[in-house]
């Protein structure tokens, strides 16, 4: 996985934002042995996010994964998502 803080626009010091692979080999002898889905040698999964700082109480990250599935009769998936993030604090002192 590469990632990084507030390098793709220049003053969003708080943003940060990652992509990342993860290759599966599934074995020959899983593969023998769940013989009736017929299953690839590899799954290939990326993922790809971006989070941006609204406020320092609010986050929003759009995140988009891509998985070529180990089971060959099952196409290549396009999964996009986004996720909003609000922190409250609850101040304990009166």
């Amino acid at each position: 996985m590469v990632g990084g803080f507030g390098i793709l626009i220049p003053g969003r010091d708080h943003d940060h934002w990652g992509v990342g692979r993860a290759p599966t080999h599934i074995s020959n002898d899983l593969r023998g042995i769940a013989n009736l889905c017929k299953l690839n040698a590899f799954e290939h999964a990326l993922e790809m996010y971006d989070n941006v700082e609204v406020t320092p109480a609010v986050h929003m990250t759009i995140n988009t994964q891509v998985v070529d599935s180990v089971v060959k009769s099952r196409d290549t998936v396009l999964a996009i998502g986004a996720r909003l993030q609000v922190l409250f604090l609850i101040s304990l002192l009166r």
